[in-house]
């Protein structure tokens, strides 16, 4: 039942479902941009918090497409320092969720009682607490698209990242708080979606294909005369 699993995840606090500071690739602020570079393609993460020296002391985050797009060297990881909120550990998942879309953040920093770094928690980790597993845009993902280019139909992965999905498809969707197709699906319909929902989008029809728990497995776009 749905709705027992969100009262359930309502009872659960952001402590027990981050990723504890002895798992996370922090990034120091005084790193150069190769640095950090080899850094992000070796941990292969989109985000990473930034500290001054300790991790205790985090100043921000930075964001792995961020480096790709600035090469100079001259730089460090400090002038590419994004702010990142803080939460603290007793705070719940629901709360959480709110407050991290109402700030447009993907990524927070988790406190302990004494004001240090516990962990990290990400929006995909709070999502996943109430709808079941999703990916990372870094994460790989085989055969995203399958298509057929001269009727304009392809069957989508549901964990596409919309810029493949314009990239791939010529199709692109308003931007919002989500970064995945099956995530923009869920946020138009407002609900879990099912099987054969339909959206409708500037130049496509969306139709939902299959679920994977309470997410889109799979989509059927069909490009459509403006």
């Amino acid at each position: 039942d749905i709705v027992e699993e969100v009262f359930n995840a309502s009872d659960r606090s952001v402590h027990e479902v981050m990723v504890p500071r002895t798992e996370v690739d922090f990034m120091d602020a005084a790193l150069t941009l190769n640095q950090a570079t080899s850094i992000a393609i070796e941990k292969a993460h989109s985000r990473y918090p930034v500290v001054r020296g300790s991790s205790d002391e985090v100043i921000g985050f930075i964001h792995a497409r961020d480096l790709l797009e600035r090469p100079d060297n001259s730089k460090t990881v400090m002038d590419l320092v994004r702010p990142i909120i803080f939460l603290p550990g007793t705070k719940g998942v629901l709360p959480a969720l709110t407050e991290m879309r109402s700030k447009r953040q993907q990524i927070a920093i988790v406190l302990d009682e004494y004001g240090g770094t516990d962990g990290i928690v990400t929006m995909e980790d709070l999502v996943e607490t109430l709808i079941g597993d999703i990916h990372d845009e870094y994460d790989d993902h085989s055969e995203e698209v399958s298509n057929t280019p001269k009727t304009g139909v392809f069957e989508i992965d549901g964990l596409i990242a919309l810029d493949d999905l314009a990239e791939q498809t010529g199709v692109e969707v308003p931007e919002g708080p989500y970064e995945t197709l099956s995530g923009f699906v869920m946020h138009e319909l407002g609900r879990i979606p099912e099987v054969s929902d339909l959206l409708e989008v500037e130049g496509a029809q969306i139709k939902v294909l299959s679920m994977e728990g309470k997410r889109v497995g799979s989509l059927l776009l069909t490009r459509t005369a403006n």
